[in-house]
């Protein structure tokens, strides 16, 4: 954190002398400081006891019907794809179709690094709102 700060404090000063030339040797040292943010802003949030561990997601349809079991695949259907381009494991340990579409319920096992850490926050309802067009006023 103190090596960031000084680094703020060098890429501040080279910005007051710099001359056109040099904005570019600039635009880079500041790009190289945002990510080093972001490494340690990542470092900050996901430093909980469990947060490098496994985990499971559970996902049921509320009251609803159809519509709440069509929510419910769609949200199991963008779970997934986020753990494949988090470049997770994923399994489907127990899966319980809607009588129409959809699914009732489902539980995936999600192994990965950060994984636990990463999701401890999806955690409650989650509720999809359709605004028909033709409502509108």
């Amino acid at each position: 954190m103190k090596a960031l700060a000084e680094n703020v404090e060098m890429l501040v000063g080279l910005a007051a002398e710099a001359t056109e030339g040099d904005q570019g040797d600039i635009e880079k040292e500041y790009a190289q400081l945002l990510m080093l943010w972001g490494e340690l802003e990542s470092k900050l949030y996901l430093s909980g006891e469990f947060d490098t561990c496994n985990c499971y997601l559970t996902i049921s349809g509320g009251a609803g019907g159809t519509e709440a079991q069509d929510w419910a695949s769609m949200l199991l259907r963008m779970y997934l794809r986020f753990c494949e381009r988090q470049q997770w494991k994923t399994d489907i340990l127990e899966k319980t179709d809607g009588q129409e579409a959809g699914i009732k319920s489902v539980t995936v096992h999600v192994q990965g690094a950060m994984a636990y850490g990463l999701l401890k926050c999806e955690r409650g309802t989650h509720r999809l709102v359709r605004l028909s067009p033709f409502n509108a006023k």
